[in-house]
């Protein structure tokens, strides 16, 4: 995790540089992961309601590529294609930046 005073690279709660506190940091991409495998594992199981429900939690913490695509399958689930769509497109715009 990049700290957002200093920029430093960090695996602790508190920047090895500058001493920021970044544990509130730390507890959103526990968050995140924890969101992104709950909508996989939906997913899996034929779970779109649930699934799509976890993939906006993280399309909320945090709006990448990864989470779009969440975002997408949950949708095509449901049948809702133009939000997939949307959602794919976002993927592919937030991807090409990404490069």
């Amino acid at each position: 995790m990049r700290c957002p005073v200093c920029r430093a690279e960090n695996t602790e709660p508190l920047c090895r540089r500058c001493k920021a506190d970044l544990s509130l940091m730390q507890g959103v991409e526990q968050t995140l992961k924890f969101a992104r495998a709950a909508a996989a594992q939906s997913y899996h199981i034929g779970n779109f309601k649930e699934g799509l429900r976890h993939a906006r939690r993280a399309w909320e913490l945090k709006a990448d590529a990864e989470s779009a695509q969440l975002m997408a399958i949950g949708h095509v689930g449901l049948g809702q294609f133009e939000e997939a769509l949307r959602f794919h497109g976002a993927a592919s715009s937030i991807s090409a930046r990404e490069r």
